[in-house]
């Protein structure tokens, strides 16, 4: 009897890095003879033969065993080849003598691992099909340390999608992939990897259509829904090591996928659109409930943390409720937060912008469990009465929290330079504008006039202002001037003349958001 360590522990050994598993092929045995020894068999999927070690509980399986065709895992199999010949790829079809240390690398593992390259084996990289989501989750692991997929692998996966073999997969097999896709270091690798080998329909047809779902500019400047999604996952994955919330980040905006071409580049309505489309898909791969309850709820109220400088104490304490912020799913509202943080940084330009509704948010929660009430006084009382009660607690505890971020020193600046808005000369009106990135969106402007107390008409007219900035940015061609600086200072006057009839030249203005000098 022989033992070898096999697959994917030889090949992190090989890459310096701590193998997560130990597997072990052993030979010169038979199934009975483990059984006869202390080891443990076990069915995987009920249909995959493994034996665990007696003393260490380590996997071990008979060299030579086809998975794919035989159900006699009692036979006296012999070949360590044959073994290795079944496995995916060749960086995981290695073995290392267990008492020798000499490797047995009969289809050139160690040359792809130097040259970084993810190849399969063989022909018998069919025998499983559920190969084609474990090639693209090693791509996800490997990608920041250069591995790309070789040119005839990408190509046979395409044939096995394109030959149906990938519509019956286990969904709990699926889900496995996926969960554990979701916590490599480039999770959205995984699924660029399967949509271009022609994978990601027939396994994630919620995510295909997504492709070519334009979205308004000013809000997402990376356009395509497809693209925000995959920076929106490794924004996820900066924030969090939870499955919950990258699996909720995932299906955050399915809703937009829905969406009529004819009504592009706006999805209004997407967030609760969204939801059934979520559940289906949670249930279709028999998600944890957990991991479907935060996926559902993130989907339909993500756009209400975006606002949190806007919305209303009764609308912030609605919000509490429905996640259950007060029982025992208050981690779960914590999860969601971060699901909100990846998807504002999740677009192009804003992956480093802060993201203080988070804080926000979290502020008004630790006001609102602070609510006290009379346990005496709630006994006296009817049900409803005292649902009433302790409604009116919290919310009174959420309106002073909200009052003190409002006026805190924190948006001093926020107030100040548009209470005194239209005492600023244009130049200066302008400049305001484009630190608060009004070009491109209206978000940040509408906070802070949320929290003002500057008449509405005045409002409205900084409004108009942002409208007419925006305007001139989506019809603007710079490639009419003939330097950066020209087209800049041919940009304000036009903003400039449509606001007060002026046309200054100016020179060479900057014309970059926050924390740059105009």
């Amino acid at each position: 009897m022989k033992f070898y360590k096999v697959g994917g522990c030889v090949r992190d050994q090989m890459l310096g890095q701590t193998p997560r598993d130990v597997d072990y092929v052993v030979t010169n045995t038979t199934a009975n003879t483990l059984l006869k020894g202390g080891f443990k068999l076990v069915l995987v999927g009920g249909k995959f033969p493994i034996f665990l070690h007696p003393t260490t509980g380590d996997e071990v399986v008979l060299a030579g065993y086809d998975y794919a065709n035989s159900k006699d895992y009692f036979a006296d199999k012999q070949s360590l080849y044959d073994d290795l010949s079944r496995r995916d790829l060749t960086i995981n079809a290695m073995a290392v003598d267990q008492f020798s240390g000499d490797c047995i690398d009969p289809f050139g593992g160690q040359k792809d691992l130097h040259n970084r390259i993810l190849k399969h084996t063989g022909d018998s990289f069919r025998d499983d099909p559920i190969r084609v989501l474990r090639v693209a989750r090693l791509a996800a692991r490997y990608e920041k340390l250069g591995f790309t997929i070789h040119p005839d692998t990408l190509s046979l996966m395409n044939e096995i999608s394109c030959a149906g073999e990938l519509d019956e997969l286990d969904p709990e097999r699926v889900y496995k992939e996926l969960s554990r896709a979701m916590l490599e270091q480039s999770p959205s690798v995984f699924f660029k990897v399967l949509n271009e080998s022609g994978c990601l329909a027939p396994v994630f047809p919620e995510i295909e259509a997504l492709k070519g779902q334009s979205q308004p500019k000013q809000h997402h400047p990376e356009g395509d829904v497809f693209i925000h999604q995959m920076m929106v996952l490794e924004q996820a994955r900066l924030l969090s090591d939870s499955v919950d919330v990258m699996i909720a980040s995932l299906c955050h905006d399915f809703g937009k996928g829905l969406t009529p071409m004819e009504k592009l580049p706006h999805h209004h309505g997407h967030e609760k659109a969204g939801v059934p489309l979520v559940e289906s898909f949670c249930d279709r791969l028999k998600m944890p409930r957990k991991v479907k309850q935060l996926a559902m709820i993130s989907s339909e109220y993500h756009t209400h943390i975006h606002r949190a400088k806007e919305i209303t104490a009764k609308s912030f304490l609605k919000l509490l409720n429905r996640f259950g912020a007060f029982g025992q799913s208050h981690d779960r509202f914590d999860k969601f937060l971060l699901v909100c943080e990846a998807d504002a940084r999740g677009r192009l330009g804003f992956e480093n912008r802060s993201y203080d509704q988070s804080d926000i948010a979290k502020k008004v929660l630790q006001e609102s469990r602070r609510a006290v009430w009379c346990k005496e006084k709630l006994m006296t009382m009817m049900p409803r009465d005292r649902s009433t009660y302790i409604y009116r607690e919290r919310l009174s505890r959420i309106e002073k929290e909200l009052g003190k971020i409002h006026n805190s020193d924190n948006y001093k600046k926020y107030r100040e330079k548009y209470e005194r808005f239209f005492k600023l000369n244009p130049r200066e009106q302008l400049e305001v504008l484009i630190l608060d990135r009004a070009h491109l969106h209206s978000n940040y402007v509408k906070q802070t006039l949320a929290i003002l107390l500057i008449p509405q008409k005045q409002k409205n007219k900084i409004l108009e202002y942002v409208n007419e900035l925006q305007k001139i940015e989506s019809s603007f061609d710079p490639s009419a001037y003939n330097s950066i600086g020209d087209s800049r200072s041919a940009k304000y006057n036009l903003f400039l003349s449509s606001i007060a009839g002026v046309n200054q030249p100016l020179n060479r203005l900057s014309f970059e958001p926050q924390g740059k000098s105009l």
